[in-house]
């Protein structure tokens, strides 16, 4: 299992299998290294232990400058 990214846009893609859900939190293994513990809300309903997802993380640029200004930081 290897990640892939996109070097135009900095996405990064990795492949996810969740090993445990207890109590709300999921167990994951990224990239069949390591294991990641997250609040189940954020995984596609109806997932359950032994699923296979692929996820894609894009750095979202307007909602970072939405906050900074929320904040009020000069972006």
């Amino acid at each position: 299992m290897t990640s892939s990214s996109s070097a135009s846009h900095g996405d990064s893609t990795s492949v996810w299998v969740i090993d445990q859900i207890e109590n709300g939190t999921a167990s994951v293994e990224v990239n069949g290294k390591t294991v990641v513990t997250m609040p189940v809300e954020v995984l596609p309903r109806g997932v359950r232990e032994g699923d296979g997802l692929r996820a894609t993380i894009v750095h979202d640029t307007a909602e970072q400058a939405r906050r900074l200004q929320a904040a009020g930081i000069e972006y």
